[in-house]
């Protein structure tokens, strides 16, 4: 959404102005100390778990004060919620005023660009003293519901579609899990080291070579490149023929594996076969594999999903993130080796997988864009 939404139709005013804090009845629980229960503890980015014990029992908008999604508004940092509920002080506790919707309030703020309003260099902060400066724009109460009314069927359509992202994505995984780790299934462990050709980072980090960056040539690839855990361009990074051809030791080929060693570690994705020539920075291991041996697909779904490689990375749980993942840890790791002919067979049936997935994808991507712009009408009173 725009930074500051500008009404033609409607009257604009303050959030401290159409919503009362209540920020001073929350209350922080550690983990430790936090006794699973009945009902729902809260946080800046929504439900983070339970508790014995509740702080409010009413309808409330909660908006993330620190650890939002501050640079990524699309993803909400807002959110209603209703009944007994416990919220700790990452988030924002709004009720609204006479004459302002609840459901409205929320779905003025849940995407809003509250960059002009953040403090903090370190870590961005959403203060009540900035966050009571927001400008929401205030029609009648009547077209308050009206508007809520609208886009809460606009969302419900959104994430049907989402549910459906989520299932077939579900279903990759369980072709890879009845596959490779199905009861009784046992494969042979062999280090990542002895099945690459090649193992080695860039030469450079993004920043010092920002300097020798060019609209076209050579791709340089970052970390932007694979966080999805899958290949995508983000920002298109180039350097020229001659820099790549001092470089060249570090090219990177269609079907390597890319691994973030920096910053989000753990993510991984297969360099697709339309990028004939790159180079990476030193922020992603690249893997080139004897594919006699072990194809790019199945290491790929191996690293991301399989429960023994996983624990052995220490993340408990798939997309999380591994800390202080490094050269060393990725070539020593062992990974189960089936036969390649069974890797074949997965690494056709993922294929096929998420071909129908990236359709879906763009058909998402589209209803999300849709919906802010429908966002983007409703509060200048256009719709």
């Amino acid at each position: 959404m725009n930074r500051v939404i500008a009404s033609a139709h409607y009257p604009i005013r303050p959030l401290g102005a159409v919503a009362e804090f209540l920020d001073s009845r929350r209350v922080p629980v550690k983990d430790s100390k936090r006794l699973p229960g009945p009902y729902p503890y809260y946080g800046a980015n929504g439900q983070v778990g339970t508790i014995d014990g509740y702080l409010f029992d009413e309808p409330l908008v909660l908006l993330a004060e620190d650890g939002g999604f501050f640079d990524a508004p699309h993803r909400g940092i807002a959110y209603a919620v209703r009944g007994k509920t416990w919220v700790n002080n990452h988030a924002h506790v709004l009720r609204p005023r006479e004459a302002v919707d609840l459901r409205y309030l929320f779905r003025v703020l849940e995407n809003y660009d509250v960059t002009p309003f953040i403090s903090g260099t370190t870590r961005s902060k959403l203060t009540q003293q900035g966050a009571s400066r927001i400008p929401i724009p205030l029609p009648p109460l009547s077209e308050q519901g009206r508007i809520a009314a609208i886009l809460d069927q606009a969302d419900a359509v959104r994430l049907k579609r989402n549910e459906a992202l989520e299932k077939a994505d579900a279903t990759i995984e369980a072709v890879f899990r009845n596959m490779f780790d199905a009861p009784g299934t046992k494969w042979p462990e062999v280090p990542i080291s002895d099945l690459a050709t090649n193992i080695r980072t860039g030469p450079f980090g993004s920043q010092l070579l920002h300097s020798e960056f060019k609209e076209s040539g050579i791709a340089v690839l970052g970390i932007d490149n694979a966080v999805q855990n899958k290949f995508v361009w983000a920002r298109p990074r180039y350097i020229n023929e001659r820099k790549f051809q001092q470089l060249r030791r570090y090219a990177v080929h269609p079907g390597d594996v890319l691994i973030t060693i920096m910053g989000t570690c753990g993510r991984c994705a297969v360099v697709p076969q339309d990028i004939p020539t790159a180079i990476n920075t030193k922020h992603l291991c690249c893997i080139s594999l004897d594919q006699a041996r072990c194809l790019p697909a199945y290491l790929h779904s191996c690293f991301l999903m399989h429960p023994s490689v996983l624990r052995r990375l220490g993340i408990h749980e798939r997309g999380a993130v591994m800390p202080g993942l490094n050269m060393q840890i990725i070539k020593e790791l062992p990974i189960p080796l089936p036969p390649l002919h069974l890797q074949g067979k997965f690494s056709s049936l993922a294929v096929r997988l998420e071909s129908g997935m990236e359709l879906r994808r763009e058909s998402f991507a589209k209803l999300n864009a849709l919906f802010q712009s429908l966002q983007y009408r409703a509060f200048r009173g256009e719709l």
